[in-house]
């Protein structure tokens, strides 16, 4: 099973599985999202994660998956200050409600995509995983940040009881199917500042580094750690 999976990562994600043989369900409400994206041969169910648990409930009940992969959340840098609140009360209310009925039909394992946000101001580079968590109390941007913290601590606890879990700490990731709007990630952003509005500012000194990632390599680093 893979919430989100009509979205960015989900999806690749959801295809490799299909790829391998297995059965695939993917849950998505498409916010983000888009049917198109979900591959062809899996079980699609447009599901409001956030404010439909009894659907979630029949989902796992029907399907029993050996392998969930928790994507779904609200992302995209402008949402964050858009909507805070909405961010970060559904972030937490889907990780609720997908953790929770996996401990009435646990999984073999369940993995959580959580954030390299959680990291905040690195206090360390590269932020090494035992960084502490960081989060500023009045940034509206945390509110994704924080949602996600909260998942980290509730798969931690909850699925914990009963599954083995992964939590992945996610940085910027590119390649097909990335949202290109203003509110998807920062290469898109990128592309289309150099490509459509003649200027590109940098600012600092220009020495800054960022971590990004294709997402072929993303799913195929997730797998590796799935199968070890």
């Amino acid at each position: 099973m893979v919430t989100g999976g009509a979205g960015f990562l989900g999806s690749h994600t959801a295809e490799a599985y299909l790829r391998d043989g297995h059965e695939v369900e993917v849950v998505d409400s498409l916010f983000r999202g888009r049917e198109e994206y979900v591959p062809k041969g899996a079980f699609f169910y447009n599901v409001d994660l956030a404010r439909e648990p009894a659907a979630v409930e029949k989902i796992f009940e029907r399907h029993q998956p050996h392998l969930v992969f928790h994507y779904a959340a609200i992302n995209g840098t402008k949402y964050f200050y858009d909507i805070p609140h909405k961010v970060f009360q559904d972030n937490m209310e889907m990780t609720i409600n997908v953790v929770d009925t996996a401990v009435r039909f646990p999984p073999r394992l369940f993995v959580y995509a959580s954030s390299s946000e959680v990291y905040g101001e690195p206090l360390k580079i590269p932020a090494p995983e035992d960084h502490p968590i960081i989060l500023e109390f009045y940034a509206e941007r945390d509110s994704y940040a924080a949602s996600k913290a909260f998942g980290e601590f509730y798969t931690r606890y909850v699925a914990g009881r009963r599954s083995s879990y992964l939590i992945l700490r996610i940085f910027n990731t590119y390649g097909p199917r990335t949202d290109k709007s203003e509110y998807g990630q920062v290469i898109p952003e990128f592309i289309r500042k150099v490509l459509r509005e003649g200027e590109f500012t940098i600012i600092g000194d220009g020495t800054q580094t960022r971590a990004f990632m294709h997402v072929d390599d993303h799913v195929r680093i997730v797998k590796k750690l799935v199968e070890t």
